[in-house]
């Protein structure tokens, strides 16, 4: 609630300031670790970016014994610098009210002069096309990438772009009785891709060549010109609610001033400007990127 403001802002002082490690935690972590498998997002991030140390997906590895003391140092560095970060305030308060809380409490927090400089890593993302098997309940799941630069132009058809592939998989699976899930990912650092994720649980492993025929007919054929309107109409709806709440609003701010990204500002326009032809391209350029065929068994 927006009166306990003062109370986070305290909460964020002691954390940055006067936090210890907690050794009973850090056993409970592990514990839950060693019982925990390797997640499917895991998994295929690794599969198509081998020897890549940043994967942005918890390691189902079990952490070392040394790991509670490096995390310690990593955030006393981290806190000893907050103004190299970004604080983001999204709700009820009046202005005036919020300026004289920040006032009151933002020189507790440490800042050092300058401000630290990202170091490029590099990441190889595989190509062409790979198979990978697991353990698990019966399925199989598909993921597509490629690298494009993230403009609110194609953040957008990349949206559009996964109702064309949910109609194409639709039509090569009805006679499975199998109904796909498509997400969309993507990434800015350290390069900036998209990614597709095709879920298929449970589906036959027959159903795999039909999913493949999907996404190659998407990339091929141009969408009508009543469904690319009808897509981009429900979008726009959707973005339009979604920045009208608070985590809409912060994940906006976060993209703008932490990843340099400004996709909301003008999104009624980015979408409108789309067509069938921007949507095709981007299919056919996740249909000639890497892909990773992931098949799950008992």
């Amino acid at each position: 609630p927006s009166d306990k403001l003062s109370l986070l802002l305290k909460a964020f002082l002691a954390i940055a300031n006067r936090r210890t490690p907690n050794a009973d935690a850090f056993r409970a972590f592990r514990a839950k670790q060693q019982l925990q498998g390797p997640s499917l997002e895991g998994t295929l991030f690794q599969a198509l970016n081998p020897g890549y140390a940043y994967s942005p997906y918890v390691s189902a590895r079990v952490p070392s014994d040394d790991v509670r003391t490096k995390a310690h140092k990593f955030f006393e560095d981290r806190f000893s610098r907050v103004n190299d970060g970004v604080l983001i305030l999204s709700g009820d308060i009046p202005e005036e009210g919020v300026k004289k809380m920040l006032m009151k409490y933002l020189g507790g927090f440490r800042t050092l002069r300058g401000s630290v400089v990202r170091h490029p890593v590099e990441m190889h993302t595989l190509s062409g096309v790979s198979a990978l098997t697991g353990t698990g309940a019966p399925g199989f799941y598909v993921l597509m990438d490629t690298e494009m630069s993230m403009t609110a132009g194609h953040f957008y058809t990349a949206q559009v772009a996964l109702d064309a592939l949910r109609m194409s998989l639709a039509r090569h699976l009805a006679g499975y009785g199998v109904k796909a899930g498509v997400e969309l990912r993507y990434c800015v650092q350290p390069q900036e891709r998209f990614q597709v994720l095709i879920l298929c649980p449970g589906a036959p492993l027959e159903a795999l060549p039909s999913v493949r025929a999907a996404i190659a007919d998407a990339a091929a054929e141009e969408s009508s010109t009543s469904d690319i309107k009808a897509w981009k109409q429900k979008l726009d709806a959707h973005v339009r609610q979604v920045l009208a709440t608070p985590e809409g609003i912060v994940s906006s701010l976060l993209a703008r001033y932490s990843a340099n990204k400004d996709i909301t500002s003008r999104y009624a326009e980015s979408i409108a400007d789309i067509d069938g032809e921007q949507v095709q391209s981007f299919l056919k350029a996740l249909s000639e990127g890497g892909r990773i065929e992931y098949i799950t068994h008992e």
